[in-house]
Formats: C-alpha cells, sequence, structure tokens
C-alpha cells in the first residue's frame, strides 16, 4: 500500500484510536497491578524476579501484562458493541492468521522473529490474502518491564510488511510520558533508536489518563533536551 492511502485510512479509523483511548481511561488500577501480600523471596521464582516482580521487603507488587490486556478487550469490546461503526471489524487478543501468511511474514522480518501481537483489530481471521482492513496492532508493556525496545523494534519491523496495519500501538501500562522517554532516551545509548518507526503510536496509561504521542514526538522531546 502506498503512505498516502495509510495516511488516508488512518484519518478513517481515528475513531479507533480515540475509542481505545476511551476504553484505556476505564481500566481500573487494579488491573494494572496487585498487592502480593507478604511473601519470602525464596517463593518467589527466578524469573519472576526478573520480569514481573517488584519486592520491598517481604511484599510485592505484581505486574502481568496478559491480566491488563484481558481487562482492556472487555472495555473495547462494549464500545463495539454499541457503535455500528466497527461492523464485521473483530477484536481478538494473540491472534494468528493462516500459518503460511505467517510463514511469509516471518521471511520478511529481520531476525525472523514470531510475532503474535497482543491485541488485534482488523477485518478478517484466517486470510492471508486480506491485506485491506487491518486497523490496530497492538503490543503491551508494564512500566516495571525494562525491555521496551523489544516491543518498539518488533512494531517498525513490522511496518515495513505486507501486514499493512494503519496504526502500530505501543501501550505503556502505569508510567507517563516522561518514563517512556526516558526508556527511549536509554534505547538511544544503546541501540540504534533510528531504526524505530517514527509513525508508531505511544499511549501511556498513568491514573486513568492515557496520553498518545507518535514516536517521533518522543524522539524530538529527546533531541531537544540534548541541545540545550
Amino acid at each position: 500500500m502506498s503512505s498516502e492511502y495509510i495516511i488516508e485510512k488512518r484519518k478513517e479509523y481515528l475513531y479507533c484510536v480515540y475509542d481505545l483511548k476511551y476504553a484505556l481511561e476505564h481500566v481500573d488500577e487494579k488491573y494494572f497491578k496487585w498487592h502480593m501480600g507478604q511473601r519470602s523471596e525464596k517463593e518467589i521464582s527466578e524469573n519472576q524476579k526478573k520480569s514481573e516482580v517488584e519486592i520491598e521487603g517481604s511484599s510485592k507488587d505484581s505486574y502481568c501484562e496478559r491480566v491488563f490486556a484481558y481487562e482492556l478487550y472487555h472495555q473495547f469490546r462494549k464500545l463495539m458493541c454499541d457503535n455500528k461503526k466497527y461492523g464485521t471489524l473483530l477484536f481478538n487478543g494473540e491472534q494468528r492468521k493462516d500459518e503460511s501468511f505467517y510463514d511469509d511474514l516471518f521471511k520478511e522480518l529481520e531476525d525472523n522473529d514470531y510475532v503474535i501481537p497482543d491485541l488485534i483489530l482488523h477485518e478478517e481471521l484466517g486470510n492471508k490474502d486480506i491485506h485491506d482492513g487491518q486497523i490496530l496492532y497492538i503490543e503491551i508493556k508494564t512500566v516495571n518491564n525494562g525491555n521496551v525496545y523489544s516491543d518498539l523494534k518488533k512494531l517498525s519491523d513490522l511496518t515495513k510488511t505486507s501486514l499493512n496495519f494503519y496504526y502500530y500501538i505501543f501501550i505503556y501500562v502505569d508510567g507517563t510520558i516522561e518514563e517512556l522517554k526516558d526508556k527511549v532516551k536509554g534505547i538511544r545509548k544503546k541501540q540504534n533508536y533510528n531504526e524505530l518507526d517514527d509513525n508508531i503510536l505511544c499511549i501511556c496509561v498513568k491514573d486513568y489518563k492515557a496520553r498518545c504521542l507518535c514516536l517521533k514526538k518522543i524522539k524530538e522531546m529527546i533531541n531537544k533536551e540534548n541541545e540545550l
């Protein structure tokens, strides 16, 4: 698809982004993280220590991106049911399309990554020939997950493939734009952040507010700081 076509389609389906923002602002904070009470460090696996758990004394706050995604799915589906504009569009979690479609997609990716979206809004399942009607491709990270680069890189790589979604969206849970900016600033020092696509829409969700900025704007904020 041409860039002009994608731009026009983004305008046509902008209401989906507004609805996503509304849904995000109606996900209760109890789905962001929850207090698990007192447990010893020995009771917590090494994997949890690295990816999901913060320990303060003998208690911990636990984050789980999948729990958040399920509640976001619920909130967004409620909006879809009340809006005829969505017509035949489908909202799915961790959805794979036709096997051969994904086999071809992996070949297009530089690292042949295994790519499954956290959430996806699209026209049709299981059809590798339909590239139009691909609306939202969503990846989710919680604020305690340090590997923001992996999702931003994945989304950037997908923008160069035949997947042809109108919006590639990165949702940062329980974090602010400033916190995400600091993460991206860290990427600049360690990885090639210029390869991250400027059009990725970043949505930071904190205190029942969802603030949206494209990655280009976040890069501009970082560059401006460096000029000072």
